[in-house]
C-alpha cells in the first residue's frame, strides 16, 4: 500500500490518518517531554498534544514565591480559553492564601488568582488540595491553613460546575466540607485529613454562607469510597449530617469502601456513624490504627463496630503488636468476625502486626495462644463459605541497611504463628508477608 507523501520547504512529511496520528501522540500520554516535542514537529500534532499536556496540573506553591503559582496557567486560559477544557485533574500543594507576613507568622490578604482560575474549569474530575503544614516549619504558631469565604465559595462554584468524581483535602481548618454533599452528586472517591487541628471546623462556617441554597433534588449520587485520616472527625460528622439533609445531592448509604487512618476517637465516632448507615453495602474495611507519634497506643475501638455490616467482604487492620500484652486488637477482630458470622461475605482477612519480630519468636507468640486458638476454630467453621485467604504481614520497625533483619527469622516467626493456627493452615488459607499488606 502506497502512502501519499508531500514536501515542504525541504523536509518531506507522510500524511496519515488523523485517527492514527491521535492513536500515536494518545501513547505518550504520560510523558510531557515528549509530548512537548511532538507539539513541536507539526502544527496537526498541537491539538492532541495539548490535551494530554493539560490533563493533569500540579500547583506547587512556595511559602516565600513572589509569583503566584496559577498566574502563568490563568494567563493561558484566559488567552486560549479552550485549553482549560483539557484539564481533569487539579492537584494543589503546600498552599497557604495570601503572603506570608514574617512578623505575624500568618499569611495577609485574599487569593485572587485562584478564584478565576476555578471558574476557568469545566472539566475536572479529580481535585487534590493540600496546605502547607505551618506546624513542620513553625513549631510554636497557632495560625491555621485556613480559606477565606471568597475562596471557599469559588472552590464549591467549581465543583458545582464541574462532574468531580474524587476529592481530597487536607490541612485546611476551615472548609465547609458539608457543602460538598450539595455540590458534587457525581463523587465517588473522597479523602479528608487534618481538617480541623486547631479550631472546630463549625468556627469558619461562614465559608460557605453566601452559597445559594441548592434545589431539592429526587435522585442523589452515591459516595463508594471513604478515607477518613488523623484530624478530620468534625469534618466527617459534618459531612454525615448534610449527606442526610433533604437538599443533599450525595448519599453515603451506600458506601462500598471505608479506610480509617489513625486512632482518632471523633474519627472513630463519625465512623460509626456512616458504617451504620452503608450497612447493608459496606463491602472494605481497612483500618491502620498505627499512631506512631503516641509510645504506647492502646487499641480502643469504640464506638466502632462492624457488627451491623451485612456484605462484608475484605477487612484490612493493621496495629502495633506487643509480644508481651494482651492482643486486644486480635480480640476485637475476632469479637467482630463472631458478630457477622452467617452474614457476610468475607473473602480476605488482612492483619498487619508491627512489632519486633525478634521478641515474638522469644515468646513463640505466647500472647497469641489462646486467641489464635479461638481464631482459628472460628475462621474454619460455618458462616464463612467465602473465606480463601488469611493473611499476616508482618513489619519491624527500624530495620534498615545497616542492620537487616536476617531472613531465617521472618521464616522463624511464620513458622512458630502458623503453628498456632493448625486448622488454617491445613486448609491452606494461610498467608505471610513481610510488609504493610497495601498493594
Amino acid at each position: 500500500m502506497c502512502q501519499e507523501s508531500t514536501v515542504i520547504g525541504s523536509v518531506a512529511t507522510t500524511t496519515l490518518p488523523p485517527e492514527i496520528v491521535d492513536s500515536i501522540i494518545d501513547q505518550l500520554h504520560d510523558e510531557p517531554v515528549s509530548l512537548k516535542n511532538c507539539s513541536l514537529v507539526s502544527k496537526t500534532f498541537v491539538s492532541r498534544t495539548q490535551k494530554h499536556l493539560y490533563t493533569s496540573i500540579r500547583l506547587v506553591f512556595s511559602l516565600f514565591a513572589k509569583r503566584h503559582a496559577a498566574q502563568g496557567l490563568l494567563d493561558i486560559f484566559i488567552n486560549k480559553p479552550g485549553l482549560a477544557r483539557h484539564v481533569q485533574n487539579l492537584y494543589i500543594e503546600n498552599y497557604l492564601e495570601g503572603i506570608w507576613d514574617e512578623q505575624a507568622e500568618c499569611c495577609r490578604g485574599t487569593d485572587e488568582i485562584l478564584p478565576h482560575f476555578f471558574s476557568c474549569i469545566r472539566s475536572l474530575q479529580l481535585f487534590s488540595l493540600k496546605g502547607r503544614s505551618l506546624s513542620r516549619m513553625y513549631p510554636y504558631t497557632k495560625f491555621p491553613t485556613n480559606l477565606s469565604p471568597y475562596l471557599a465559595s469559588a472552590l464549591l462554584q467549581m465543583f458545582r460546575s464541574n462532574k468531580v468524581t474524587e476529592i481530597a483535602i487536607m490541612h485546611i481548618n476551615n472548609f465547609p466540607i458539608g457543602h460538598i454533599a450539595f455540590t458534587c452528586p457525581y463523587l465517588k472517591r473522597l479523602s479528608l485529613e487534618s481538617l480541623d487541628l486547631y479550631r472546630p471546623l463549625e468556627d469558619a462556617m461562614i465559608s460557605g454562607a453566601d452559597l445559594p441554597a441548592p434545589p431539592v433534588v429526587s435522585t442523589k449520587g452515591c459516595l463508594e469510597v471513604l478515607r477518613l485520616g488523623p484530624g478530620c472527625g468534625p469534618a466527617a460528622q459534618e459531612l454525615h449530617e448534610y449527606a442526610a439533609s433533604s437538599l443533599s445531592r450525595l448519599s453515603l448509604t451506600d458506601l462500598q469502601i471505608i479506610i480509617l487512618r489513625g486512632n482518632d476517637v471523633a474519627v472513630r465516632v463519625a465512623a460509626a456513624a456512616i458504617i451504620t448507615d452503608s450497612a447493608s453495602s459496606l463491602e472494605h474495611f481497612d483500618w491502620d490504627h498505627r499512631n506512631y507519634d503516641c509510645r504506647f497506643p492502646l487499641f480502643i475501638p469504640a464506638p466502632l463496630t462492624l457488627g451491623v455490616t451485612m456484605k462484608l467482604r475484605v477487612m484490612r487492620l493493621a496495629c502495633i503488636h506487643y509480644p508481651t500484652c494482651e492482643p486486644m486488637h486480635l480480640l476485637w477482630v475476632s469479637a467482630t468476625l463472631r458478630e457477622i458470622r452467617g452474614n457476610n461475605n468475607i473473602e480476605e482477612l488482612v492483619l498487619v502486626l508491627t512489632c519486633h519480630i525478634r521478641h515474638a519468636i522469644a515468646v513463640e507468640w505466647g500472647e497469641c495462644k489462646d486467641w489464635a486458638s479461638s481464631f482459628d476454630t472460628l475462621m474454619t467453621s460455618a458462616g464463612f463459605d467465602n473465606l480463601r485467604k488469611v493473611t499476616f504481614c508482618f513489619e519491624h520497625p527500624n530495620v534498615n541497611e545497616n542492620d537487616p533483619l536476617p531472613m531465617d527469622s521472618f521464616v522463624l516467626a511464620k513458622e512458630l504463628l502458623e503453628n498456632r493456627l493448625p486448622l488454617l493452615k491445613c486448609r491452606g488459607l494461610l498467608s505471610f508477608r513481610w510488609d504493610d499488606g497495601e498493594d
